[in-house]
């Protein structure tokens, strides 16, 4: 129960990170963080990825950040050149770009789409945004992990059913495309920051697979 609490954070963090374009409070609260809060070491193991997360970090708290100050505009530039446009992107943030269809609002779409609504999730109406962006799919398992019944044991049916249901997503959806996505950031990327987020991002979910899948079996096996 300790882990499933730990990685709240991250995934809060995550989400925040790849779901719209840096803002300047965002960007002033992660200069202040507070590492061992964010990633406490004993309980989310992950040695190298947590160095990259420094790094990012660092980063940020060697600039100045402020909407006319030159490091936040390359900040802002490199996200949109990553995942917004206005030429090819070089790291599409969709799932479905990496499937079979690599078209939006198609069969990928649509099946992240029912995932979410099967657990209580939805996207506002307002937004045109394809379900299946990796900012989404990351604010979704954020969703999962906040609604794991921390008053309860992880044995309880309640809490089994949510931890399948996250190792099943990151099964078929967030880890089918994630290496790769993260592969064109690193490749891609003008600053510091994406570079060693991204690092950071496929080290953190590929190690929290693992870890709630372990978790899983372990349940099961108790049962």
């Amino acid at each position: 129960m300790n882990y499933m609490f730990a990685r709240l954070n991250v995934y809060d963090l995550l989400r925040r990170i790849f779901i719209e374009e840096p803002s300047v409070p965002l960007l002033q609260y992660l200069k202040t963080i507070d590492m061992d809060y964010l990633v406490p070491h004993e309980e989310l193991n992950v040695s190298s990825g947590i160095e990259y997360l420094a790094n990012s970090l660092n980063y940020l708290k060697g600039i100045t950040i402020s909407t006319t100050s030159q490091a936040y505009q390359d900040l802002h530039w490199d996200y949109t050149q990553l995942f917004i446009g206005p030429h090819e992107l070089p790291a599409s943030p969709w799932e479905s770009s990496y499937k079979h269809d690599r078209l939006l609002f198609t069969q990928t779409t649509m099946d992240v789409a029912k995932f979410y609504s099967e657990n209580g999730f939805y996207l506002p109406e307002s937004e045109h945004e394809a379900a299946d962006h990796i900012g989404f799919e990351l604010d979704f398992m954020y969703h999962l992990a906040r609604n794991v019944d921390f008053d309860t044991s992880l044995l309880s049916f309640k809490n089994i059913h949510n931890v399948k249901n996250q190792v099943n997503f990151l099964e078929n959806h967030l880890l089918s495309f994630l290496d790769e996505l993260m592969r064109k950031i690193q490749n891609s990327a003008q600053t510091d920051f994406y570079i060693n987020m991204s690092r950071f991002t496929k080290e953190f979910i590929n190690h929290d697979y693992k870890e709630i899948k372990k978790i899983l079996l372990s349940t099961n096996n108790k049962k």
